[in-house]
């Protein structure tokens, strides 16, 4: 029985503050595409593998594990226990701003939504 994803991943070439392309995600059936574009370091991986059966997918239809999948951008797991081996996620009192980024860009036969 095949276990899936739900890992975090290192993006490679990371800098603080610049928007990377993270994740891109296509159909080949849909022409669909997604992109995930973040200024954090790190990238989860889930394809729900844990998703309680049967799963309501809308009239008539039921998902099962592994019919979709997250691509969440975030800092490392444990990664204020880390610092400085892993980038810093601690926002002190008094600071005024604290600013990270996440775009999805959806695409269908060339058209872009974001």
């Amino acid at each position: 029985d095949p276990c899936g994803y739900d890992h975090p991943l290192a993006i490679d070439g990371w800098e603080k503050g610049k928007l990377m392309l993270h994740a891109e995600a296509r159909s080949p059936a849909t022409n669909i595409c997604m992109k995930v574009y973040s200024t954090f370091p790190c990238m989860w991986v889930y394809t729900a593998n844990n998703k309680p059966l049967p799963a309501s997918g809308g009239p008539g239809q039921r998902y099962a594990r592994w019919t979709g999948m997250g691509l969440e951008p975030q800092y490392f797991p444990d990664s204020a226990n880390h610092y400085p081996k892993y980038p810093s996620c601690i926002v002190r009192r008094g600071e005024n701003r604290f600013t990270e980024v996440i775009l999805n860009e959806f695409t269908v036969s060339g058209t872009s939504k974001v």
